[in-house]
């Protein structure tokens, strides 16, 4: 490459670069303002939320309480309903006496409490006629030396409750609003009716109401002209010269307040100052890269030519022949140089496959073979004026390419293609037969497809290739061998033949799955019925070696019609139905599973998630944590569960379940597995106290693995740690389906003392048939009956039976997601025996799991 375009290419890249750069600068600068003014607005709304949630919440709940235990307004009523609710955020309860006219109040708050003792509350008929209110304590409370908002919620609509009412503190609902924003910008907010007045603000010593803007009886539309409504609510103003952004939301519905309040929230304008400044150093490091990207490039462009050119140097002739026609090839068939007499033609190509080669009769794929194999090639080229030129070339090979000798050949060309010949050789019937099963073989797959991507006039719509997987092949292969598999593929291809007629073409693929081209009448109706049959006759009873076997096929489903509009391959086409068989296995209501590039995404994904996991493992990024079982019966922790948790913020709001599901795919569980049971191990040790246990997830494919049992067993050695000390937790779906491979392994294991735990149980649906064959110890009760215990009379009266039958079988039960008092009164009288939630304890880590042994049970539950 010259000095000068070296220099040009060099000014060009910086030149962009910069405009690249400006134009990123420009382009964020004009959207950050509305940007951050949305953020605030979004904020305000998640506040509003969150308060109107809340405190309807919290109304019903007391109110539904009060009315299912018919409470009456008095004394006791009070201590039931403090007792009950205090830990909701509610500091007091009180009732009025209509016939002396007095207020009696029960506060959390003893300080709070004597203040109200000496005053006399005074509840004006706007509060007192609204569900819920909320108002400063000065509307409240006669000469309250008290200075904080608060809510107040009246239950006067229930039946027995005519005078009972509440009293809650509004600071959790500012927390939420400095959480949002940050304390740093301290935000404010100010709560007014839609009759402007205002009943509560937490502004600073320079925002008071005579300020010039907030004047306690303001008109609300001088207010909310401050904000600009096409922009998410949200507007700047400026109070004693300082700027502030401003935004408001709803609260509360006229179900439960006929105030109509509205929230105002304010913060301080360096909230997108500080925005800008963030961009502006982005920027300068962006431009930096820009730059110096740009200058690395056209270096290593520069570099890479002048190899290059050293390099093809070696094939390039000296061209003074004027007579002849001669190119000189790499190895890829790419042309390196041309001699001046093809400039008479006008040609352009660096590729020979840019032109028209008689001998491929459009066969591109047979260049390599011959260039190698044959003494000469004949091409035919349309020149300038567009006459057509015949040129015959003769082959020279060369140590690092080909060199190409041409002249000119008569118009009339007949040529007797070798090559082509040799191409139908190869594909003569026996090429194309699989030596397993007698049927067509993936190479005659591949001519097959080859066709339809070569023509186009072949019919492609409503036509599909379809992939046959057995859902159980692995586990077949590992618990009867290769020739058994091979028996069961017999059977489903004898199956399919029955279904697709005797001259059908089926496919088999190299690992051992077969395929075949479907035409259906229509994209939908048809497909649903025909695969409907193709179901009926896969499930039907099937014996091998007087063995009843059950085969549990999957189809995926390639429509050719996408050919049309992609560029792809035979085998690419394959692995793309291959894929779409592989998705069939989590499809529920079906056999099958249509491609589609969403499948080819999430396969990507699952691949960027895998690599992640590798590395995560490598640094050290997974840690345990262990969440404390608590025991009804001993009244105290006896044990733990152990969790993985993915330190990684790429990862930081996803579930376990995301990762560890991409890790089952991969096998990388396996190494997830060692590293859980190694922390529990170590965990148990530490404890040194074989009363208590932790339970461990052992995922299928761990399980499966062979020397797991005996691996595991060597770790109590190991560690010296009692059997009893480390429990092993099985999905209930998989024990279900994999019986008779776990029931060894399992009965193996608790031969020794280890216990098993069948996790979350209840969610299958052959759960209680196969309940008293399962060699488990424990059973735990999934999460989503125990939410459901408030509101589902089903789910109440399917666990009631659950735990009669596990103690009837003498297993233990273990509830989840325990999380509030009713819930743990309804399992105890059941004779639940033991409870995992956050009532007792989030999950805690190694370090601190001794200090959770000390948990005991918030209150006594009557």
């Amino acid at each position: 490459m010259k000095k000068t375009s070296s220099i040009v290419c060099l000014i060009v890249s910086i030149v962009a670069a910069v405009i690249i750069t400006v134009g990123y600068f420009l382009i964020v600068n004009s959207v950050i303002e509305e940007n951050g003014k949305k953020n605030i607005n979004e904020i305000t709304v998640q506040t509003s939320t969150y308060i109107n949630a809340y405190t309807k919440n919290n109304y019903e709940e007391v109110s539904k309480y009060i009315s299912d235990y018919s409470l009456e307004a008095n004394n006791a009523t009070l201590d039931t309903l403090y007792n009950r609710f205090y830990k909701k955020g509610i500091y007091g309860f009180g009732y009025y006496d209509s016939t002396t006219n007095t207020y009696t109040l029960k506060t959390s708050d003893e300080t709070k409490n004597d203040s109200f003792e000496t005053e006399k509350i005074k509840l004006d008929e706007r509060i007192y006629n609204q569900k819920i209110s909320i108002t400063d304590s000065k509307n409240i409370f006669k000469n309250s030396s008290l200075d904080e908002t608060i809510v107040f919620y009246n239950f006067s609509s229930s039946t027995n409750t005519s005078n009972i009412f509440a009293i809650e503190s509004f600071d959790t609902f500012k927390d939420v609003l400095y959480k949002g924003l940050g304390e740093n910008y301290n935000p404010s907010y100010l709560i007014m009716t839609k009759n402007s007045y205002i009943v509560s603000n937490t502004f600073d010593s320079t925002m008071t109401y005579y300020s010039g803007f907030f004047d306690t009886y303001s008109d609300i539309t001088t207010l909310n002209s401050y904000i600009d409504s096409s922009v998410n609510k949200t507007g700047l103003v400026t109070i004693n010269d300082n700027k502030y952004l401003i935004s408001y939301a709803s609260l509360l519905d006229n179900n439960y307040s006929s105030d109509s309040l509205n929230i105002y929230t304010l913060i301080s304008d360096d909230y997108i100052s500080n925005y800008y400044r963030a961009v502006r150093y982005t920027t300068y490091i962006y431009g930096g890269c820009m730059v110096a990207v740009a200058v690395l490039f056209t270096v290593s462009l520069i570099s890479v030519y002048n190899v290059q050119k050293k390099k093809n140097s070696k094939l390039t002739a000296d061209f003074k022949d004027d007579i002849h026609y001669v190119l000189v090839l790499n190895k890829n068939a790419k042309v390196i140089s041309m001699n001046k007499k093809f400039s008479s033609l006008g040609v352009r190509s660096s590729y020979l496959g840019g032109f028209e080669i008689l001998e491929l009769n459009g066969n591109a794929n047979l260049m390599d073979k011959l260039l190698n194999d044959y003494p000469s090639l004949t091409m035919k080229v349309n020149d300038k004026l567009g006459m057509t030129k015949n040129i015959k070339f003769t082959i020279l090979k060369l140590s690092k390419g080909y060199q190409l000798v041409g002249e000119e050949i008569g118009d009339d060309v007949n040529v007797v293609s070798t090559i082509s010949n040799t191409s139908q050789q190869e594909t003569s019937p026996e090429v194309y037969i699989d030596d397993t099963y007698g049927i067509n073989n993936i190479k005659c797959l591949i001519h097959t497809l080859n066709d339809y991507l070569q023509d186009s006039s072949k019919e492609t719509n409503n036509k599909y290739l379809i992939y046959v997987g057995n859902k159980k092949q692995e586990e077949l292969s590992r618990l009867y061998g290769e020739k058994i598999l091979s028996l069961v593929n017999i059977e489903i291809l004898n199956k399919l033949k029955l279904l697709l007629g005797k001259d059908a073409q089926i496919f088999n693929i190299k690992d051992n799955n077969f395929a075949f081209i479907y035409s259906f009448k229509d994209n939908y109706h048809d497909l649903n019925k025909t695969f409907t049959k193709f179901d009926s006759e896969m499930k039907k009873p099937t014996k091998i070696l007087s063995q009843e076997m059950d085969l549990q096929v999957i189809f995926g489903l390639y429509p050719l019609s996408l050919i049309r509009g992609e560029h792809t391959t035979p085998l690419n086409i394959i692995d793309k139905v291959r894929l779409a068989c592989d998705n069939a296995k989590n499809v529920k209501d079906r056999s099958y599973k249509i491609y589609d590039e969403g499948l080819a995404e999430i396969y990507s994904k699952d691949i960027r998630v895998a690599d992640d996991i590798k590395n995560g493992l490598a640094n050290g990024e997974f840690v345990a944590v262990f969440q404390p079982n608590y025991s009804l019966k001993e009244d105290k922790i006896n044990g733990f569960e152990c969790l993985i948790r993915w330190n990684n913020p790429k990862y930081k709001y996803e579930s376990p379940l995301t990762y560890v599901t991409v890790a089952e795919k991969t096998g990388l569980i396996n190494d997830i597995g060692l590293f859980t049971l190694k922390e529990s191990f170590k965990l148990m040790k530490d404890l040194n106290d074989p009363s208590l246990h932790v339970s461990v997830n052992v995922s299928p494919a761990q399980l499966a693995q062979r020397g797991f049992t005996q691996k595991l067993l060597n770790m109590y050695k190991e560690y010296d740690v009692p059997y009893s000390s480390i429990c092993v937790e099985i999905t209930e779906t998989y024990l279900i389906d994999s019986m008779e491979e776990a029931n060894s392994k399992l009965e193996y294991l608790r031969s020794f003392g280890v216990k098993v735990y069948l996790d979350d149980f209840g969610m299958g649906f052959s759960s209680l048939k196969y309940l008293g064959e399962l060699p488990v110890d424990v059973i735990k009760l999934d999460k989503e009956f125990i939410d459901g215990i408030k509101t589902n009379k089903s789910y109440r009266s399917i666990i009631t039976n659950i735990i009669n039958i596990a103690n009837d079988l003498g297993l233990q039960v273990v509830a989840e997601g325990v999380e509030d008092d009713y819930e743990i009164e309804f399992l105890e009288k059941r004779n639940c025996s033991n409870i995992q939630g956050y009532y007792f304890s989030k999950p805690v880590t190694k370090e601190n799991a001794k200090k959770a042994l000390s948990i005991k049970r918030k209150k006594e539950v009557k």
